[in-house]
């Protein structure tokens, strides 16, 4: 039987942050996908986006259960939405999640501008 999630990319989460197997305490990540496409029970690469840019202490691996939806991309502000993109700009396993964002923040720059 195969096991569908409820969680998409782009989704804005608070799960435990953890680094070198110690809880941190429980923040805002938002959802970079599931960790391996082809088992959807592997967890989901989350991105502490209000901890930095993505780096080693930043990315967490969490599992649906542990995490609690609070929004999506489209609830950021444009300026939000500019600083998650810039901090995605060098980790490859962004792509789709940059690419997303990048279309968001520019609709909605265009939308405040009256193009």
């Amino acid at each position: 039987m195969a096991t569908t999630t409820s969680i998409q990319t782009g989704t804005i989460v608070r799960c435990a942050l953890r680094v070198n197997g110690q809880e941190l305490g429980i923040r805002k990540a938002v959802v970079m996908g599931l960790f391996n496409e082809a088992d959807p029970t592997s967890g989901f690469g989350v991105w502490f986006y209000t901890q930095g840019d993505a780096a080693i202490g930043t990315l967490s691996l969490a599992f649906e259960r542990e995490m609690t939806v609070v929004g999506s991309i489209d609830d950021m502000s444009e300026r939000a939405l500019l600083q998650l993109e810039r901090g995605a700009r060098d980790f490859g396993g962004a792509y789709a999640l940059r690419l997303a964002v990048s279309t968001l923040r520019l609709r909605k720059h265009a939308a405040r501008r009256g193009y």
